[in-house]
């Protein structure tokens, strides 16, 4: 026979049922997080694991902002041959199937400038009023 509960399952603590189950996952979660930033915390203080980082942030990490080459490439200026093929590929395919393309395919030109971290005024911040202060 099935019956229904009138307890609320979002409330944990008032669903006899639920509450161990979640504390318990709690824990693991607690316990594999501090687990995880261990092994992190492990790995970058080895003796290459800064190396290692760096290495393959500079020689693999392909950057979107850098049209999905890595920075190793753009200094060496092998990109200019990666980005004229990814042209080329775009180029064929639009060529070949025209009914799948509405406008023009992706611009594959870099931007003069590109930083790590630009600083970029927020939404919501110009528009709050000045502070005073008495």
């Amino acid at each position: 026979m099935v019956s229904f509960t009138f307890s609320n399952a979002c409330h944990a603590r008032k669903n006899k049922v639920l509450h161990p189950h979640l504390v318990d996952l709690r824990l693991v979660m607690t316990i594999l997080h501090s687990q995880c930033w261990i092994n992190l915390q492990r790995f970058w203080m080895q003796d290459n694991g800064q190396k290692k980082f760096v290495h393959w942030y500079n020689n693999e990490h392909l950057h979107s902002t850098l049209k999905f080459v890595t920075p190793q490439q753009r200094h060496s200026g092998y990109d200019k041959r990666i980005r004229a093929k990814r042209h080329m590929v775009y180029q064929m395919a639009k060529a070949q199937n025209s009914e799948h393309w509405a406008g023009e395919t992706r611009d594959w030109s870099l931007p003069d400038l590109v930083m790590l971290n630009p600083n970029r005024k927020k939404e919501g911040a110009s528009k709050l009023p000045p502070t005073t202060t008495m």
